[in-house]
């Protein structure tokens, strides 16, 4: 900024200078000049990036690009802010939604797992409960064999134990002798084999 307090025209004079406005042209910020009236100028108003009349309108004019310049950063401020807030709820939008999903899917897995383990308990029941009566009923055929087996049993039925060099036999090849022996429930008989005919087949 170039400016001066008043004075004549012919003052002006010094600042024509060729010199003075090359070395203004190279330099990198803008440069501002007041130092004359409205029908006074000179090189240095022809080479400045703004010119003024008077002193006071350069600072009129500083005011003035002060105020412009602070309303912008004002207005970028704002608009930083709406952007940072817009981002903000988008963000935080899509961040529920994905925890939306995340529940959901979880809540699936769950119920699936919660399902496959209801399903797995009934079909372990029902093969226990399976097993426990096809045991049962080995146990009770066991059981009616072993009843069956046993002499007395067999005898109070009304059968008889043949016994052959006192082994119990079932069949006519099974005899070792002609004497044999047969047990009933009341008594025993000792009886010799006479004659011998087998069952055709």
């Amino acid at each position: 900024m170039i400016i001066r307090g008043g004075g004549s025209i012919n003052d002006l004079a010094y600042l024509n200078d060729y010199d003075l406005a090359a070395l203004l042209c190279r330099r990198s910020v803008p440069i501002w000049v007041g130092i004359g009236h409205e029908k006074d100028r000179t090189i240095l108003d022809e080479v400045a990036h703004r010119s003024f009349d008077t002193p006071s309108k350069v600072v009129a004019g500083i005011r003035n690009v002060i105020v412009e310049r602070s309303q912008q950063t004002t207005d970028f401020l704002h608009s930083i802010k709406l952007l940072s807030q817009h981002q903000i709820s988008a963000y935080q939008s899509q961040n529920e939604q994905l925890i939306q999903i995340i529940k959901t899917l979880a809540q699936a897995q769950i119920n699936s797992a919660s399902t496959s383990l209801v399903q797995i308990k009934e079909q372990t029941q029902y093969l226990a409960n399976r097993q426990i009566k096809q045991a049962s009923n080995q146990i009770e055929v066991l059981l009616r064999e072993t009843l069956l087996q046993n002499p007395k049993q067999v005898m109070s039925k009304g059968y008889a134990v043949v016994r052959s060099e006192g082994k119990a036999i079932r069949s006519i090849q099974q005899l070792q002798s002609s004497h044999f022996s047969v047990e009933m429930q009341d008594g025993l008989i000792e009886a010799q084999v006479i004659q011998v005919k087998t069952h055709e087949r």
